[in-house]
């Protein structure tokens, strides 16, 4: 996904999409999910299409 963001952020935020549903996993599945989502929260340069959707997948609205 943090590929795809610098070539067409519009497609990654779609893809991103599919991760707003981590917390009904099981664990371990849902660690390393949340774990996963934090990683793309965390690049300085994402778009902001796919940084809101992060951020609303990880409760930091």
């Amino acid at each position: 996904m943090l590929e795809l963001d610098a070539i067409n952020p519009q497609v990654a935020s779609r893809l991103a999409r599919g991760m707003d549903r981590w917390g009904k996993l099981a664990q371990p599945y849902r660690t390393a999910a949340r774990e996963a989502i934090a990683r793309v929260a965390a690049k300085p340069d994402l778009s902001n299409d796919v940084r809101e959707i992060v951020s609303r997948a990880l409760g930091n609205d």
